[in-house]
């Protein structure tokens, strides 16, 4: 029995990844916007946001670099794509996956990985900042302050109640002590490391903005595709706001709110909300389809990697 256990370990974690592909896939948004999406379009719609998700994964790994040793380069990419894909989910816990597997597996307390991660997220809400309003005042985009009145205070508001609440879950709590003043001391700590690392901070605010290009290059894609013609001026306003909503959604995978949102300034370019929807469906449709592929060779990679360190030691 003792042989093929590691076989059962693998086989708990296959059968719920294949149902979780199954909920994904088969979702009615998905099969909706499949019928007809050509194959070529979604492929590089699914590479650019491959590419976006690249971006987001070296950010994480500097950040980790900054509190501990960091772990294999090509085993916590597994990681942090199976992470993506559990946000997909209902259970919308892939941040919590990394953090378990970072103490586990390469010794990094909850606190510390909370604290980089934090930072990263304060970061990327300056720089989403500073290019809605440059761009607002800059370009003198008319749906500018829609932007920031719709977004900016309910994800300020979002992030709050975030940074209120998750040194009181239960899984935070048990590995930290639930003592908030030794995780703010954490979360000082680890402003002051990077503050001493502006070259560090100057690289993840690079990688940011990438991202953000990334993401308006392909929603000008997806536009096009719904006979819009958005500039990408606007869409360089727009990226930081469909990423945001990403982040900060309750939602699995931010599903819907994002769309919603997204897709009613698009009416405020002068465009149907139906044609707006439509390029951010096609747009989640790439993210799914990404989120799924990457998730699942992610789970199979570690799964066989176990196994044979099993064996070894066997």
């Amino acid at each position: 029995m003792a042989r093929y256990s590691g076989l059962l370990r693998a086989l708990s974690v296959i059968v719920p990844l294949g149902l979780l592909m199954l909920f994904i896939v088969l979702s009615p948004q998905s099969m909706a916007a499949m019928t007809d999406v050509p194959l070529g379009l979604l492929a590089l719609l699914s590479g650019l946001t491959f590419l976006g998700w690249l971006s987001v994964y070296v950010q994480s790994y500097l950040s980790i670099a900054v509190v501990s040793r960091p772990p294999p380069i090509l085993e916590y990419l597994s990681v942090f794509f199976l992470g993506i894909l559990i946000n997909y989910s209902p259970v919308r816990f892939g941040i919590a996956f990394r953090a378990l597997y970072l103490k586990r597996y390469r010794d990094v307390g909850f606190a510390e990985f909370s604290a980089v991660t934090y930072f990263r997220l304060l970061l990327l809400l300056f720089v989403s900042a500073v290019t809605v309003i440059l761009g607002g005042l800059l370009w003198s985009s008319k749906w500018a302050g829609q932007v920031f009145f719709q977004v900016w205070v309910v994800g300020l508001a979002g992030l709050g109640l975030i940074l209120l609440f998750a040194p009181w879950v239960k899984i935070w709590r048990d590995h930290s002590g639930g003592n908030v003043r030794h995780w703010l001391d954490t979360f000082i700590c680890s402003v002051s490391v990077m503050r001493g690392r502006p070259s560090l901070v100057a690289a993840l605010a690079i990688l940011i903005v990438v991202q953000f290009t990334l993401v308006a290059v392909r929603m000008h894609i997806c536009f096009s595709f719904s006979g819009l013609d958005v500039g990408y001026k606007d869409l360089m306003i727009l990226a930081p706001v469909g990423t945001l909503l990403s982040v900060l959604a309750i939602t699995p995978g931010g599903m819907g709110v994002r769309e919603v949102v997204t897709a009613s300034l698009s009416v405020a370019l002068g465009f149907s909300f139906e044609a707006g929807m439509l390029a951010l469906v096609l747009d989640r449709l790439a993210m799914i389809v990404t989120a799924v592929v990457g998730g699942v060779l992610s789970g199979l990679y570690l799964i066989i990697k176990r196994i044979f360190r099993y064996e070894r030691l066997s």
